[in-house]
């Protein structure tokens, strides 16, 4: 259940840096639904005691998540520093 809680975390911040975006892009969105998706069975899986299955799961969703918003941040960066090389 922790992991599934971490991976909610998780998921959290991945909705704010997308809500606080105009564009998300595709690959993004992509992982957003992914982690929902496992998200979703994680919890099940648990429901049903398949603790091992609920892990790997709620640690595939937090991965996926966390390079989610990597990208996200990546991206960032990069929009920063081609301004800077405009101005």
């Amino acid at each position: 259940m922790e992991q599934i809680e971490e991976a909610e975390e998780k998921l959290v911040k991945l909705e704010a840096e997308i809500a606080a975006l105009k564009d998300v892009p595709r690959a993004v969105r992509n992982l957003f639904e992914e982690v929902k998706s496992n998200l979703k069975r994680a919890k099940a899986a648990y429901e049903e005691k398949k603790y091992g299955e609920a892990f790997g799961l709620a640690r595939s969703a937090e991965v996926l998540a966390r390079n989610a918003v990597r990208m996200l941040e990546e991206e960032t960066e990069d929009e920063e520093d081609l301004k800077e090389t405009i101005h």
